[in-house]
């Protein structure tokens, strides 16, 4: 076995010239057939149209028609990509451009499998270096035989892809119109059933409505409730102590009934709502200071001392009758005091009583209360949201966000490779053809240099393949013989003997 590195290029050389039939012969049929592909192979023109998509206005109204994030713009791409190969937006479109002059299939027009030959050439593009979804502006692009029919195409095709895009919007703002609409009437339903019950616990509550307003929004706070309680409490001290201090003035008044000194004994304080019991104590003491003026200095005979102690004597009579007065006027004024105590005790009670059934209604009511503002907010999102849903569709309806930029271009070349470099690329395609079935399907033959030694080899060689075949001869002797002799009639075991010993 010979190394490749011994091969020359002369060997190569000889190789080729010698089976040039085996490279020659691919290398011509596939350059004729790319020749004869590029003369009848129409050229494939690409028409692009420049579009820019917006955000709704709606949407962002700090920046109305821009998108808050790229991750949005980049779906809504994605969306507008998956609507322009959709079928109904391609079947529109070949519907309103027309068959091609050179149709061959019969029939309604398009077919599915036009509509999906149109979605193979249909492409969504950024502009050169940037990436889909992350601008704005994006190119459609649309490849046909015919550079017209592709203009066509694709102006058609931005048309379509507006009207269903506009289309999409409008069904997906009637979507969410109908689920608003019915989260609207939920929020209603529930506004209208906390509102009965809170205005049923509201006239169950009566006058205290207010006291109870007042204690469910300021619970800490004073009210007209507790203010009066607060009154009646400070008017049931003033009348007990106007009872103490009667009852005190009584039982001196009765002490003093029965010795008039007592009455001299008593505080003005207790007297100065008797005013003329204290005007009879003053002028007691000034007569009792005049007796004793006179006896100091007079006999008890002399009529000045008796005219002292006649008078002191009637302002003693005068004070016991007006002590019977005053007592009397004091049980009255006890037993007024009393009744008003009572009365402002039943006041008192009642107010107390209106507190505490206000203070337990009070969790139910601020219940009611939250859950009917709770429903309240969120009948008013229910609401904003709905007519924030019905502005997206009248603006779908009313208004594309995709625009156009330009007319369609349908370029100035042909796309792809052109008829000269289809036919070399032919050329080249059957020249490695051609030398591959050639080292696939020739051996590889010495080179010169080593041609002296090879006839010893093959001599040693042709030898042993001699030897080899007069043991092949005499074997297959043997072996007719034997069958020879079988078919004479010997015995299976001398036939088998037989041809054991021969074979051996």
């Amino acid at each position: 076995m010979f190394s490749m590195q011994q091969i020359t290029g002369a060997d190569v050389g000889r190789l080729l010239w010698k089976y040039r039939l085996r490279w020659v012969v691919p290398t011509v049929i596939v350059s004729a057939i790319a020749g004869i592909f590029a003369l009848v192979r129409p050229d494939t023109w690409e028409a692009s149209q420049a579009l820019m998509v917006r955000n709704e206005a709606t949407t962002t109204p700090e920046l109305p028609g821009k998108f808050r994030q790229i991750d949005d713009m980049k779906v809504t791409q994605e969306t507008i990509l998956a609507l322009a190969k959709s079928r109904n937006v391609l079947a529109a479109t070949l519907t309103e451009v027309g068959p091609p002059a050179k149709r061959r299939t019969k029939g309604a027009y398009p077919t599915p499998r036009e509509i999906a030959a149109l979605r193979k050439v249909v492409k969504l593009a950024p502009p050169k270096g940037t990436e889909f979804g992350k601008t704005e502006v994006f190119y459609l692009k649309v490849r046909d035989t015919d550079r017209a029919r592709a203009i066509a195409l694709t102006e058609a095709l931005s048309k379509q892809l507006q009207a269903g895009y506009q289309k999409v919007l409008d069904q997906k703002a009637q979507s969410m119109e109908h689920e608003l609409v019915d989260n609207v009437n939920v929020a209603e339903e529930r506004l209208k059933e906390a509102s009965t019950k809170l205005s049923e616990l509201e006239r169950e509550v009566g006058q205290d409505l207010a006291e109870l307003r007042i204690l469910h929004s300021n619970p800490s706070g004073d009210s007209d409730m507790r203010l009066r309680a607060i009154t009646i409490e400070n008017d049931i001290r003033k009348y007990q102590t106007q009872q103490r201090a009667a009852s005190d003035l009584r039982a001196l008044l009765v002490e003093a009934s029965q010795d008039p000194s007592h009455l001299l004994a008593a505080p003005n304080s207790l007297l100065e709502s008797q005013p003329a019991l204290k005007r009879l104590k003053e002028g007691l003491i000034d007569a009792q200071l005049k007796t004793a003026l006179a006896m100091g200095s007079m006999t008890p005979d002399h009529p000045t001392v008796k005219a002292a102690a006649l008078a002191e004597a009637e302002i003693h009579r005068r004070i016991n009758n007006e002590l019977k007065v005053a007592i009397r006027g004091l049980d009255n004024d006890l037993q007024l005091n009393a009744s008003q105590i009572e009365m402002l005790q039943k006041q008192l009670d009642d107010t107390r009583g209106r507190l505490a059934r206000v203070a337990n209604l009070r969790a139910d009511y601020s219940n009611l209360v939250t859950e009917v503002d709770h429903a309240y907010k969120r009948l008013e999102v229910a609401r904003t949201i709905l007519a924030d849903a019905r502005g997206k569709q009248t603006g779908a309806r009313n208004s594309n966000l995709i625009s156009r930029l330009e007319a369609p271009d349908g370029g100035l070349e042909p796309v792809g490779p052109g008829r000269a470099m289809t036919a070399a690329l032919g050329v080249a395609t059957g020249l490695f053809l051609g030398l591959g079935i050639l080292v696939l399907t020739v051996p590889v033959i010495p080179p010169a240099s080593t041609e002296a030694s090879m006839p010893r080899a093959f001599e040693a060689t042709t030898g042993a393949t001699k030897v080899a075949a007069v043991d092949s001869g005499a074997i297959t002797d043997a072996i007719a013989h034997a069958v020879a002799k079988d078919k004479a009639g010997f015995a299976a075991g001398s036939n088998v003997e037989s041809s054991q010993a021969v074979l051996v």
